[in-house]
């Protein structure tokens, strides 16, 4: 959610994701959608509009939550999945690259700095748009307000309005965040996924 807003997209719509749109014991992930959710309307969850247990097809097909009388501000409408588990979230996100062709750009949130993490198979488009999102995202974190207290719930991160999205991404900021990568970690990483963001295409924010 963080990440949405401080790209300066504004208020996401999240999918929690599971394999049936119910909740169900036998199936932990319905569970853990519902308490999500609960936290989401006890204010402990900001910045968002969260829905689930939801299917895939459920989450971005409207046809198909009209057609099981699904009705919410998210179903059909997805800008967020969020999926039970790592293999979820691996096998989705390769689905859509290798099947679908899509874009995509691959950050770690949560350390003091964005951290770009990509695939050895990830193409230089890939590992460009990861470092763009990354400077974009530090960037925003910077310039964000003070943040509120802890008791206050979290804070959500200044957005940017459209023209100094544009500027950004054609390096007219100036913008010099410490981007993390895990090169020291995993030899051979291509240098590519560390740029300075005053360089960056605006191929790169195509994602």
């Amino acid at each position: 959610i963080d990440l949405h807003r401080g790209l300066g997209l504004g208020e996401p719509r999240v999918a929690i994701l599971s394999a049936v749109e119910t909740v169900t014991p036998k199936i932990p992930g319905t569970i853990d959608a519902a308490a999500l959710c609960k936290m989401a309307d006890r204010g402990q969850i900001t910045g968002g509009i969260l829905d689930g247990p939801l299917a895939l097809d459920n989450a971005i097909s409207r046809e198909a939550a009209e057609l099981k009388g699904i009705r919410s501000e998210v179903a059909g409408r997805a800008q967020i999945l969020v999926v039970p588990d790592l293999e979820a979230g691996n096998m989705l996100a390769k689905n859509l690259s290798f099947l679908a062709g899509a874009d995509a750009a691959g950050i770690v949130l949560g350390a003091r700095v964005p951290i770009v993490l990509t695939s050895r198979a990830d193409t230089v488009r890939t590992r460009l748009a990861s470092a763009a999102v990354a400077a974009l995202y530090a960037h925003a974190r910077r310039t964000a307000p003070i943040a509120k207290p802890a008791t206050d719930g979290p804070s959500s991160f200044a957005a940017f309005t459209i023209d100094e999205f544009r500027a950004i991404a054609l390096g007219r900021s100036v913008l010099s965040p410490t981007i993390s990568t895990t090169r020291d970690c995993l030899p051979g990483m291509s240098k590519a996924l560390t740029v300075a963001s005053s360089r960056l295409s605006t191929s790169t924010c195509h994602t």
